[in-house]
């Protein structure tokens, strides 16, 4: 590549960098969502952090101002545009140290953009499910409009200012493309860094580790407290619940109770709010009841705020319960992917009503 094609592919790439950078960015966050959330966001995750995707903009403008210098200078507009971006960058700088910002702050900057969405991919992988093939459609797909759009702008640029010159290869739009979409994810991770530092709703959301973790904390708890109901209704016991959103507590015991002796006056010496099907017809009776206890209880779902113990599966955040046979029910946790649990154990009856 000889030095007259040097100077257009950097003047392109540099003069289109800020602009582009933007519509590239807004593309790939539509069409990329996943892959930006785990392979760039990995030094956006505190507020400081936030000041390394600012200063690595400005940066990159002041170096690709400093490339253009000369061009610049020959349009009084031009100067004027580029004293404001320079006044800008200047501005932000010494708000930094106005701050009492380290002066190895700067020094960090290319470690983290280096680095950093290493660490975040190794912290949150195994939250994160993409569907493998999706993805690599989709980066076909921006890759190749990004070459045809960059390869008909290129010879535009050529025809008017180069026409006796051999044409740009395709191989150096293809270059081009490859950084432009490189570009463009940061910048999506730019966008959103903005929103979070205004406190703004997030445009890019990650999972959040805390709900995963108060989700299985809830499944694993109604593990062993399933168990108590079922190993009850197997062996024809009552058992307590509660009755409604103020704390107020039922026994419910077997329908043949009263022949068998285990009555709810027996047990907690007061009278049964209801009865239920003796084993082994009353499953379903026993997961209605266990579902409404835990309901009065204001068990809910860390994502959507709703019941957390479903029977049928409709949405994320959900614990669901199905009887897998008379003697055993199947437990299943969602996450925010509605279609791979988090969680999944079947709890079957130990004991055996002699």
């Amino acid at each position: 590549m000889n030095s007259r094609y040097k100077k257009v592919f950097w003047g392109v790439f540099f003069g289109f960098l800020l602009v582009f950078n933007f519509v590239s960015g807004v593309g790939v966050y539509l069409l990329t969502y996943r892959l930006v959330r785990v392979f760039y966001l990995g030094f956006y995750r505190s507020h400081d952090h936030g000041y390394f995707i600012f200063a690595s903009i400005f940066m990159t403008t002041a170096f690709a101002l400093w490339k253009l210098r000369n061009k610049l200078r020959e349009s009084w507009k031009e100067s004027v545009i580029t004293t404001i971006a320079v006044s800008i960058a200047l501005a932000f700088y010494i708000n930094l140290v106005l701050n009492g910002t380290s002066p190895k702050f700067l020094f960090q900057i290319p470690y983290f953009i280096t680095t950093g969405w290493i660490y975040y991919t190794l912290d949150i992988t195994e939250n994160i499910n993409f569907n493998v093939t999706e993805f690599a459609l989709t980066m076909v797909f921006i890759l190749a409009l990004l070459i045809a759009a960059l390869h008909i702008f290129l010879k535009w640029i050529e025809f008017r200012h180069f026409r006796n010159k051999t044409p740009m290869p395709l191989t150096w739009t293809v270059v081009f493309a490859v950084l432009m979409l490189i570009i463009g994810i940061s910048s999506t991770a730019s966008i959103n860094q903005i929103k979070y530092i205004t406190k703004t709703p997030e445009i890019i959301v990650e999972i959040d580790r805390r709900r995963v973790r108060a989700l299985e904390s809830g499944v694993k708890g109604a593990v062993s407290d399933l168990q108590d109901y079922l190993d009850s209704y197997a062996i024809g016991d009552p058992y307590i619940i509660v009755t409604d959103s103020t704390g107020k507590q039922g026994c419910i015991e077997a329908g043949n109770a009263s022949a068998t002796g285990k009555t709810c006056q027996a047990f907690y010496n007061e009278a049964y709010l209801t009865t239920y099907t003796p084993f082994p017809g009353g499953m379903d009776e026993l997961l209605g009841n266990f579902i409404n206890h835990h309901t009065n209880k204001a068990d809910k779902s860390p994502y959507t705020g709703q019941p957390l113990f479903v029977t049928t599966h409709t949405t994320e955040g959900e614990i669901v319960l199905t009887p897998v046979n008379d003697r055993a029910v199947s437990v299943t946790a969602y996450a925010e992917d509605i279609n791979a649990p988090v969680f999944s154990l079947i709890v079957t009856i130990k004991v055996i009503n002699q």
